[in-house]
């Protein structure tokens, strides 16, 4: 089996398809064009790392309904969806190509080949107890579906030749949902288009998603934030902090620490519990392997407290911050303010930046017919107190 970026063979390895991994031998071909997440901090590619790699790739065990998915396709694991496709994603460039196949890139990759939607309407639960296209066991063709990871329901489909991302949320108001687009609305005041990710609100039948369209191109590769860091080494006693914005300062990409603090602060304003190294990254040319930008913010959806069935008391609005605390290790590192306290560059603050957050919110979630007004008003009102507490922290920080 090859390991494949674009055309470009990066490796050989044996494939086991019944641990569905990759044994030895392993042969590398093409050090420079490895996936950053298949290095070790020595730069070296192992089975271990490569492995990791592969199957952070596939839909995960923790995947709402993923019992349901995997039964409906008659198969006891999400990797086989994975080999089905080939490893493609739509937030990369890399793949597997069996020994013995004639393919190229431009046969298989998805950002130029057009994909049905079976699969996605099987990932997004949208045909619950049979198989869109024919008998239960019988897997779809291929779709990048196979490899959007995350616990939340998602699926890519295309319209007008564009693909999006649809994104299900949980429970009966799916606040997910309407948290990515008041995010999106924040971010449209205060950054340019292309600083973040646009997510619209979608139904199709009797549900509602968030939907984005691909923010990558056939010649990108997205690294996130968790690949880059442990690619790389702290120095001395460094700080999970310093660690993160020194690995983002290595690849060159402009304005790193300003551009993560900023992520950051809306994320405290929005109190966003999942900012983990996963969810933001940077931008690598996939035919030169140079970096080029930071990635736009996308994933805020899991913030406004969606996650607490009651907003009644002080505790109710508690959560633990990522990504520099250790969750669910030391809860007085992981409060938000102390993660606050920690970011350095403010230079893109001014006082009223945040003043349209607790408006945006409001009228956002009141958008969602099974979101009560007075859920609604007290999250605007912990919003409202959160910018407040944010203008504490710049203000000090611009003191000293």
């Amino acid at each position: 089996m090859y390991l494949m970026h674009e055309d470009r063979v990066v490796l050989e390895a044996q494939y086991d398809a019944k641990r569905h991994e990759f044994v030895r031998p392993l042969t590398m071909l093409s050090c420079a064009d490895a996936p950053i997440g298949t290095l070790d901090t020595y730069g070296r590619v192992t089975l271990a790392t490569l492995n990791e790699w592969w199957h952070n790739r596939a839909i995960p065990a923790s995947r709402d309904d993923i019992e349901r998915l995997l039964r409906l396709l008659g198969v006891d694991d999400s990797r086989t969806l994975l080999e089905d496709g080939l490893g493609l994603s739509l937030s990369d460039t890399y793949w597997i190509k069996p020994e013995a196949a004639d393919l190229s890139w431009a046969q298989v990759n998805f950002f130029e080949n057009d994909f049905p939607d079976d699969l996605a309407k099987l990932t997004l639960a949208e045909s619950p107890g049979t198989m869109p296209h024919g008998a239960r066991g019988a897997r779809p063709a291929a779709n990048p579906s196979s490899s959007a990871n995350g616990d939340l329901m998602k699926g890519w489909v295309i319209e007008d030749g564009r693909r999006y991302l649809l994104k299900d949320g949980r429970g009966f108001t799916a606040q997910e949902v309407y948290n990515e687009r008041a995010a999106s609305r924040l971010y449209e005041t205060m950054m340019q288009p292309d600083e973040f990710v646009e997510y619209e609100i979608w139904r199709r039948g009797d549900r509602v998603y968030s939907a984005c369209e691909d923010f990558m191109s056939g010649g990108e590769d997205l690294v996130s934030a968790a690949e880059l860091v442990f690619a790389t080494k702290p120095l001395g006693s460094m700080s999970n902090y310093d660690w993160c914005v020194a690995a983002f300062e290595m690849t060159g990409v402009e304005n790193a620490e300003l551009i993560i603090c900023r992520m950051l602060a809306c994320d405290f304003v929005l109190a966003n519990y999942d900012r983990h190294y996963g969810n933001f990254g940077v931008v690598r040319d996939a035919r030169s392997n140079t970096f080029v930008r930071m990635a736009p913010i996308y994933d805020s959806g899991n913030s406004l407290w969606c996650n607490r069935r009651f907003l009644e008391t002080l505790a109710d609005y508690a959560y633990e911050a990522m990504p520099f605390a250790y969750k669910g290790v030391d809860r007085v590192k992981a409060r938000p303010e102390r993660q606050l306290g920690m970011l350095r560059n403010w230079d893109w603050y001014e006082p009223h930046v945040f003043d349209v957050a607790p408006d945006i919110v409001e009228q956002t979630l009141l958008e969602n017919d099974a979101m009560s007004g007075k859920r609604a008003s007290l999250v605007c009102e912990a919003v409202r107190r959160n910018v407040q507490t944010v203008r504490v922290y710049a203000d000090r920080a611009a003191r000293m």
